[in-house]
């Protein structure tokens, strides 16, 4: 094999092997959960999906993250008041609200950013990424 070859190989060794992201979705919709499992896979992403704030706290406690995507109109504890204390507890975790409403008053910044439902996979890919 000459060394042009082995760098190749070298290349595709460490895309291959290269962890994936894990994202953690906070959605109490079950069709719209379903919809956004479906779109995770599609991008391979790995996930955990929660029906709740209270829920998503428990696990990010047992687990690591590297983004969460977080309905805005949660029951109980709402979007904003998660993501509070995920940026607070959890810093390196990255903060996506998903809103199916076209009227928000939240600034877009770079600790929270926003998607439209409905969600696709490129769109995950190209935000998450």
């Amino acid at each position: 094999m000459d060394i042009l070859s082995l760098l190749e190989v070298a290349q595709w060794v460490g895309k291959r092997i290269r962890p994936r992201k894990v994202l953690l979705a906070v959605e109490d919709n079950s069709e719209d959960a379903l919809l956004l499992q479906e779109e995770l896979k599609i991008a391979k992403f790995g996930y955990v999906i929660t029906r709740s704030a209270e829920e998503a706290l428990g696990v990010l406690r047992s687990r690591k993250f590297d983004a969460a995507l977080i309905d805005m109109g949660l029951p109980m504890m709402n979007g904003v008041d998660l993501a509070s204390k995920i940026r607070d507890n959890y810093p390196k975790t990255r903060v996506f609200f998903i809103t199916g409403s076209s009227f928000i008053n939240l600034e877009e910044s770079t600790l929270f950013r926003v998607i439209r439902k409905p969600i696709t996979a490129n769109v995950l890919r190209e935000m998450v990424i």
